[in-house]
């Protein structure tokens, strides 16, 4: 039973030179109810050239680090079960994989992920996935390793094991599953805005979450990024078409006020009784006014506006937190996620 996260498995004590395994390591269990035939299991392997698979995704390097991968027969579920797996303690619970997915055509192999809870046995299917096709690449016609993210907080408080479930209906040398490098955590959670695309999203070189993810996965805020004196700063803002920008700055504070409709500020202190805008926001650049350069700070023609500044000689420690609001047409203004900027 693991109840210490994050816990990372890469399957890379399969020992070198070996393949083509179906004992698994780790504490890690081939379903017994699987189709008894020879093939209906989990391979462990080195690499499967065959199906464009040079290496493991941990090390990248051929004959070294081990992946698993679904066996080349045909049965309706071939299946693997993780260890126990001690939730009562946490709060928001992810798993995280690598996979690999080549399908030559319809119809495809699928891969999906079910948590069978311990010790009632219930079972959720498709608590992530069905996967199919995933991870071609059109940049370079090719196939390759695809992170893959889920979300299982529904389980926390309970112990469980997870099952890596896949349909093998089609044969491996056209149709192929692997997957390597499966960590579980406790992923934290921020309590502040969350990028909002298409009315307002903001990122400042590329910040990172509480939970260490960019802001392009839409996490709650706030998020952090950090910068040495002299260093760029680019800040990029999503919006509607056309709109004006107001760059606001302060302290962080998640949840200083919220707006219905809007979303929240998460700078300042206190809310001004008058106004609801937290004492201690400022403004940096207010794409409403006409002074200055504040008219060219708005969104252009497809949505996005973009501005450089570079970092002056400050000390180090942390400057600021920056917040976008952004003007549309549904709501009037909407909020952005909040960016808090360390000097190194």
């Amino acid at each position: 039973v693991y109840d210490l996260f994050p816990h990372l498995e890469t399957f890379d004590s399969v020992a070198a030179g070996v393949g083509g395994g179906q004992i698994p390591v780790g504490g890690w269990l081939q379903d017994p109810t699987d189709n008894p035939s020879p093939t209906a299991s989990w391979d462990f392997a080195s690499s499967a050239s065959n199906v464009g698979i040079a290496a493991d995704h941990t090390t990248g390097v051929p004959g070294v680090g081990y992946f698993f991968g679904a066996g080349n027969g045909a049965g309706p579920n071939v299946s693997l079960l993780s260890p126990l797996f001690d939730f009562r303690f946490n709060d928001n619970p992810r798993l995280e994989f690598w996979m690999f997915s080549r399908n030559v055509g319809p119809p495809n192999n699928l891969l999906s992920v079910d948590v069978i809870e311990y010790p009632s046995g219930n079972i959720a299917l498709d608590v992530f996935g069905p996967f199919g096709d995933a991870t071609y690449l059109p940049n370079t016609g090719t196939y390759g390793w695809s992170r893959q993210v889920g979300d299982i907080s529904a389980f926390s408080g309970k112990i469980v094991v997870l099952r890596f479930r896949g349909t093998m209906n089609i044969s491996l040398s056209g149709h192929f599953i692997a997957v390597d490098d499966v960590e579980v955590s406790d992923h934290p959670i921020g309590q502040g805005q969350a990028p909002q695309p298409g009315l307002a999203l903001f990122d400042l070189n590329q910040a990172r979450s509480l939970g260490d993810e960019l802001v392009s996965t839409l996490e709650t805020g706030p998020y952090l990024t950090s910068a040495l004196p002299g260093d760029a700063l680019n800040f990029s803002f999503e919006g509607e078409a056309n709109q004006p920008i107001l760059l606001m700055f302060g302290s962080l504070n998640p949840v200083a006020a919220t707006f219905p409709g809007m979303g929240q500020i998460d700078i300042g202190g206190l809310p001004d009784p008058q106004t609801g805008i937290p004492v201690g926001v400022n403004i940096l650049f207010d794409g409403t006014s006409i002074t200055g350069l504040n008219p060219w700070f708005q969104t252009n023609i497809d949505g996005l506006g973009g501005l450089q500044l570079t970092l002056p000689q400050l000390p180090a420690g942390i400057l600021t937190t920056f917040q976008a609001a952004i003007l549309n047409q549904a709501f009037g203004i909407s909020l952005s996620n909040a960016i808090q900027l360390e000097v190194k």
